[in-house]
């Protein structure tokens, strides 16, 4: 049985191989053919005009980074500019000025005071938080990076808000998102 099933794939290989040189003689007339025929100069220009397109290509995927990686530069600036300006508005200078002052008058126990008077102060507060709630957003959510944030939220700002309003906000029982309070505390 042994032999048998030696002498079949002996056959089987001959044949094969038959068949092989007959594919290849027929492929080698046929180019031959082509050749002969003029056909080789389509084959040709389809050959260059593919390499043509796929240059085309490479340099519409260049040019298709370069133009995301502007329009997100714009896009920051113009982050940048609306954080800034909101920071800068009259309104929020006059809240930074008041709670600073507000610490500076009552020391240690402004806390205390702050429970006495705290409807005065709230929206300032609530105000205040949120505008670093913004920047912490676009952090978490990776739109930014910590070198925009220090960018967009100076020191003496972030040092009122781990100050003065997270132990205000805390005395408040408002429900400020701790996460915001520990993101900046770990940049600055």
């Amino acid at each position: 049985m042994d032999i048998i099933i030696v002498f079949q794939a002996h056959v089987f290989t001959i044949w094969s191989t038959q068949v092989s040189k007959q594919f290849l003689w027929w492929w080698l007339v046929s180019l031959q053919f082509s050749i002969d025929d003029g056909t080789w100069l389509i084959l040709l220009i389809g050959s260059i005009g593919a390499v043509v397109a796929a240059i085309i290509a490479l340099f519409t995927a260049w040019a298709a980074k370069k133009t995301a990686e502007e329009t997100k530069k714009s896009v920051l600036a113009g982050l940048l500019m609306q954080i800034m300006d909101d920071y800068t508005s009259k309104n929020m200078v006059r809240i930074r000025k008041q709670l600073s002052n507000f610490k500076e008058t009552y020391k240690n126990n402004f806390v205390d005071a702050f429970l006495k008077n705290k409807s005065g102060y709230i929206w300032d507060l609530r105000k205040y938080y949120h505008h670093f709630y913004k920047i912490h957003l676009l952090l978490d959510a990776g739109v930014v990076d910590e070198s925009f944030v220090r960018k967009i939220a100076p020191y003496d700002g972030v040092k009122i808000l781990l100050e003065i309003v997270e132990p205000l906000g805390k005395a408040g029982k408002e429900d400020y998102d701790k996460s915001v309070f520990e993101t900046f505390r770990k940049m600055y």
